[in-house]
Formats: C-alpha cells, sequence, structure tokens
C-alpha cells in the first residue's frame, strides 16, 4: 500500500499544462499573527499573481493555528520575484527559479522582522489528499485552479531542491487532469487517489489515537511540588500565576526568573522574537515566538508528552482579561506557568506576585510572605543564605 504513490506520481505529474505550473505555497511568520497575507509571484513578463495564504487547517493549509499559512495557484514561468503583503504592507523578497521539467513545485517563504528568506522545491513523494472546494479538476470535468496540497502530508512527502533553491520540505501537490480525458486511464487514477486518501485516513487515526489509560493507576495522585522560591511562594505544578513587575525592571527580571525555574524543569520560553532569551543552566530551554495561546498550548503539551517536568515562562504577552484566561485555561492541567507582566490584567482567580529591584536586591511580594532575594548563576536565592 505504501508504494501507492510511486504508482500514481508519474500518472499525475505526466498530465501536467506545459506552460502553467501548479505551485503550492508555504508562509512562516515568526511574529505575531496578520491579519491577511498574499504572497505576490511575478514572472519575467506579463501580470503578477496573488496568492491568499490562509492558517485555517483547510486545504491547502494542514493545520489551523499552527503558524504556518498555505495557498496554491497556476503561475507561468521558470522564474518568480517573490514579495509578501502582510496586513496590507508589501514586504519585497527574492527571486526563485525552477527548472523547466520540474512540474510539482513548491515555494517556502519564511518572514520575520520585516526580512523575507524564499526557497524553491520540487516535490518528489508523499501521498496527495483531496484538493479544496473550487481547486483542482472534478473527475470527468475540466482543468480548473490547482490543487490545494501543503503541509507535511501523513505519508511524509519530501522534496528535492528546485534550480538556484536549497529546496524545502514540503507536500507533493496534486495534479490536474488533462481537458477532455475521458479514457479508462482516468478511472485508474482517480481510484489511485482514492486509496491514498484512505491510506492518509487511517495513517492520521492511529497516529493521533490515544493511549490506553493505564487502569493499575487510577488510585494514584500527583503530590505537588514546594514553591518556586521556597514555602509561600506559588508551586510550577499548580498551572499559571502572575509576577507583575515595574517597567524598568521587566527586562532584568527574566535571566534570574528563568534560571530558577531551569533548575528542576524543561521550560518552554514564550517571548517575542525580538527578545532575547537568556542562557541559563538546567533545562534545557525552548523558545517560541508565536505567542498564540492555542500555540503555546499545543507546544507545551507536545514537550509534556515526551516525559519529565515541564513549565512555561510567558513574557511580552498582551495583558487582557481574555488572552491570560485563554493563556491559564488552553496550557495542560498540573503544569505551572509564569506569566511576567507590567500591569495586572484583573484575573481573580490568579495567583500573584510583585517584583520589584531594591538595588541588588529583589524584593518578591506573595500574598503569605515577602522574600528578599539576590540573584545568582542559579537563578534566585534568598538574601540571607547568600552571606
Amino acid at each position: 500500500m505504501l508504494l501507492a504513490p510511486l504508482f500514481v506520481l508519474p500518472l499525475l505529474i505526466g498530465t501536467a499544462d506545459a506552460q502553467a505550473r501548479g505551485l503550492v505555497i508555504r508562509l512562516e511568520v515568526a511574529d505575531s499573527a496578520p491579519s491577511t497575507a498574499v504572497v505576490i509571484l511575478k514572472p519575467p513578463t506579463g501580470d503578477p499573481v496573488r496568492v491568499e495564504c490562509k492558517d485555517n487547517g483547510a486545504n491547502p493549509d494542514v493545520s489551523a493555528g499552527d503558524g504556518v499559512w498555505a495557498g496554491a495557484s497556476m503561475v507561468d514561468g521558470d522564474t518568480l520575484a517573490v514579495s509578501v503583503e502582510v496586513d496590507g504592507k508589501v514586504l519585497e523578497g527574492g527571486t526563485v527559479s525552477w527548472n523547466p521539467e520540474d512540474t510539482a513545485r513548491d515555494l517556502a517563504v519564511s518572514l520575520s522582522g520585516g526580512t523575507i528568506v524564499v526557497e524553491a522545491g520540487v516535490s518528489t513523494g508523499g501521498p496527495p489528499s483531496d484538493p479544496p472546494a473550487g481547486q483542482g479538476t472534478p473527475p470527468g470535468g475540466e482543468p480548473g485552479t490547482p490543487p490545494g496540497e501543503g503541509g507535511t502530508p501523513p505519508g511524509g512527502g519530501e522534496t528535492s531542491p528546485g534550480a538556484g533553491s536549497g529546496g524545502a520540505t514540503l507536500s507533493l501537490p496534486g495534479a490536474r487532469r488533462a481537458a477532455g480525458s475521458g479514457d479508462d486511464g482516468s478511472l485508474y487514477i482517480g481510484f489511485g487517489l482514492g486509496v491514498l486518501v484512505l491510506v492518509g485516513v487511517a495513517w492520521l487515526w492511529f497516529r493521533n489515537r490515544p493511549s490506553a489509560p493505564v487502569t493499575r493507576a487510577g488510585s494514584l495522585t500527583v503530590v505537588p511540588e514546594p514553591g518556586l522560591l521556597g514555602s509561600g511562594s506559588p508551586s510550577l505544578s499548580d498551572g499559571l500565576h502572575l509576577w507583575i513587575v515595574p517597567d524598568a525592571d521587566a527586562d532584568a527580571v527574566l535571566k534570574p526568573l528563568l534560571a530558577t525555574m531551569a533548575r528542576h524543569h524543561r521550560v518552554l520560553v514564550v517571548v517575542p522574537s525580538k527578545v532575547t532569551v537568556p542562557g541559563v543552566y538546567g533545562g534545557p530551554v525552548y523558545r517560541s515566538a508565536n505567542l498564540r495561546p492555542s500555540h503555546v498550548g499545543d507546544a507545551a503539551e507536545s514537550l509534556l508528552r515526551q516525559g519529565g517536568s515541564v513549565a512555561t515562562l510567558l513574557a511580552g504577552t498582551a495583558a487582557d482579561t481574555a488572552t491570560i484566561t485563554d493563556y491559564a485555561d488552553l496550557l495542560p492541567t498540573g503544569m505551572g506557568c509564569v506569566c511576567v507582566l507590567t500591569q495586572d490584567p484583573g484575573v481573580a482567580t490568579l495567583q500573584r506576585v510583585t517584583a520589584r529591584r531594591d538595588g541588588p536586591v529583589w524584593v518578591v511580594q506573595t500574598a503569605e510572605r515577602t522574600f528578599r532575594l539576590v540573584e545568582t548563576a542559579a537563578g534566585f536565592v534568598e538574601e540571607s543564605a547568600a552571606r
């Protein structure tokens, strides 16, 4: 069954148009998610082609809210100048090219801090899924717009680089049927595509199927770990709690707080791309520049599945009540999280800590006690213990 793509691939590629080529685009935005994203493709001659990219889980996008935007179109020419229009602002990118014989073409576009990196690729394997509604060619119909395939397919497609490019790891775009084709060969193509779709669905089902619970451990409970700073401070196994700090101290608190958390935990640090995450001992420390609560929840869940203790550190996020509540709700149950803010969002259910600098000493106030802490390479240490 897994060899089916090898037999179907020549049939799919052989029906491609001699001039206009199907192109699947993957757009990754390292900064905050835009409202609209359009990739503009300019061939050497003719009008530019505008391809709207979306992160909604509909083909050619693979998963909604994962930070990867996808789109597809038919484009003439083997050399294209690439630019990106994000929320109405156009940013110029580079030029990519493919060999004339390259049929199933991919384009990877990365946007970070106003810098665009473009990379051309050619798909060589992996089962395609059904094209999105309104794209591709239905059985027995005329050729239409290109099939929408993007992201990594269930079969794990790989790409080979196009001319003048380093390549990209994307999926195999689907192919159009030739105009007027109605012979028996089209039935075999349709049957092969149907089999591939069924294989992909089955693979996803078994891959994402939750493991059976261990009933023998049903009577066990987790004993909460001590507070992050000791007795009287919130624990890193007790959900999200807030650290409210003055604007002048918001950057300075990041390193000692991260070092303290990394003593006994792997730490997921979620900060804007412009913020530098300091290196600390322990951990390891993982970074995400995607601030969306759904993405943070998925990333934390992925680390938690690997086993061991995991904690999350949020800094530079929005301080409104809805966003903070979403973070608290979407993080895995039992995972500790510290959210550093410069103003209190007013979420009454969350524990609070206030922190400020008093010369070389940090004064940290919890609901139960006041800590006077100094910074070390291992994080915060009580002032009395450091003498």
